[in-house]
């Protein structure tokens, strides 16, 4: 019979769980600018879908977005429900993402929680909740699309064990679900776990079991429905289906700047992203031995593995990708932690565990919650990202109504703020060259090239300047002799 103090030393475990999902993913979630590319892509697809009420096809600018934005929108849906919540601002944006990590850690904990033991999920929580890679930029505490389809990913992994491990015939039907909302939220990116799928099917000797289940085919046609509609109803102008090969396909063999060598992935897991990596090996070697884990981790081996070279052979490399796979590695390399716990602590009472996960765990989880609260902009994008922090920093003061911004870089996070200050009241106008730019107007600006090109033509006064931005009072044109 379990005592009350035991209680409440679980209890405090679940509260150390808490905070450490609070202060990694959820402190200072709103008080760093909104970031370039993606995360500003779909905070402005999400504010214009509000105004324009089409909530198929995200826009930008007043543009259809099937160049730069193809994938469906269910995470600016969910953006959505914040903003008219919360307001058009940095929060609204990014708790999606932040709310889909928290709920994978749960996830995790309670699947294992349930199959093994409660010290296993503990050390699977930490590990993961712990891992830099999580809490990272694009991932955990960004509004970008992959925390949210690490959350749908884990739970089509989690259903499709369930059916081979514990012949669950609904869990068929769930892991379809799942699959569709990883399509609706990231578009093709699924289709990297599919070869994964199909080895562990064959492993566990399941394929026509599998094939001619009811659940099985009626999933694969609600999955094949879905985004079926979806296409059609997007590809009204015939630019969709060009646009997902243009940018989702053609990456396979891409030569932009974003193309890495093989290894991309696997050195920055190893050096950066993940953490634990150093117990990944005697983790697996560990669940090998252990006659209650042998099944699950060749599981999520095969799961891993595939998912991994899928990705490595694609041309485009981008480090956020690999956010499924630091799930799936936290689970492995913290069998090492759970067998340390279980031999410190033969009695297995929460008194124990509190005490060993609070030293084991302490360090990790205080430097993965320093990382978000520094939320640090990387130094080689602080130039580049200039305009968009001096927006954020002068949002309340009234410094950015009825100014220009001239910059001829990718403007969505410039006008992420523009239209921030439209919901107070106030505007500003965005400018991409410096003809016929209004005498006596306010400009502020950042890129080298354009300041000269201003100087050239133009005399003015600078009000004030930092490192990188210039905020300028236009006086005259100057005379050409």
């Amino acid at each position: 019979m379990t005592s009350k103090k035991s209680y409440r030393y679980e209890y405090i475990l679940y509260a150390l769980m808490a905070l450490s999902v609070y202060f990694v993913l959820f402190q200072q979630l709103e008080n760093f600018p909104i970031r370039t590319w993606d995360e500003s892509t779909y905070a402005v697809n999400a504010y214009e879908m509000i105004q324009n009420g089409d909530y198929i096809t995200p826009h930008i600018n007043g543009n259809q977005d099937n160049t730069w934005n193809t994938k469906p929108p269910l995470l600016i849906w969910f953006q959505i429900i914040f903003i008219k919540l919360l307001g058009f601002n940095e929060l609204a944006i990014r708790l999606p993402s932040a709310i889909a990590t928290a709920i994978t850690a749960l996830l995790i904990f309670i699947f294992i929680k349930k199959r093994f033991s409660i010290a296993f999920a503990y050390s699977s929580f930490f590990v993961f909740i712990s891992s830099i890679g999580i809490s990272d930029f694009h991932t955990g505490r960004t509004g970008d699309t992959d925390a949210l389809f690490t959350l749908f990913a884990i739970c089509a992994i989690a259903e499709l064990y369930k059916w081979l491990k514990e012949s669950t015939s609904k869990s068929l039907l769930f892991f379809f679900i799942y699959l569709t909302l990883c399509f609706l939220t990231k578009s093709i990116a699924f289709l990297m776990f599919c070869p994964g799928f199909l080895l562990t099917i064959l492993l566990f000797k399941k394929i026509k079991e599998t094939f001619f289940n009811k659940y099985f085919v009626f999933g694969l046609i609600v999955f094949f429905l879905v985004i079926i509609s979806y296409v059609v109803a997007r590809n009204h102008n015939g630019e969709y289906i060009k646009g997902i090969i243009n940018n989702e396909v053609s990456k396979l063999n891409s030569n932009t700047a974003q193309v890495q060598p093989f290894d991309f992935y696997f050195n920055n897991l190893f050096s950066s992203q993940f953490s634990w990596a150093i117990l990944l090996i005697p983790g697996i070697l560990l669940m090998f031995k252990d006659e209650t884990s042998k099944i699950p981790a060749k599981y999520l081996l095969i799961i891993l593995l595939s998912h991994h070279f899928a990705l490595s052979l694609s041309n485009v490399k981008l480090y956020w990708y690999i956010l499924p796979e630091i799930s799936l590695l936290s689970i492995i390399s913290s069998f090492s932690v759970f067998k340390i716990i279980t031999l410190i602590s033969p009695k297995h009472d929460s008194k124990s565990y509190l005490f060993i996960i609070s030293i084991i765990f302490v360090i990790p989880v205080y430097f993965a919650s320093r990382q978000s609260f520094k939320s640090e902009i990387p130094l080689g994008s602080k130039k580049d990202e200039a305009l968009s922090n001096y927006c954020f920093k002068n949002k309340d003061n009234g410094l950015l109504n009825k100014i220009i911004v001239l910059t001829q870089d990718f403007e969505a996070p410039i006008l992420f703020y523009k239209y921030l200050m439209n919901t107070k009241g106030m505007d500003f106008k965005i400018v991409n060259n410096i003809e016929n730019l209004p005498i006596d107007s306010i400009i502020i600006v950042s890129e080298d090239k354009i300041f000269e090109q201003l100087e050239q033509h133009y005399e003015f006064n600078i009000i004030s300047e930092n490192k990188y931005v210039k905020r300028l009072r236009l006086r005259a044109l100057k005379i050409k002799i």
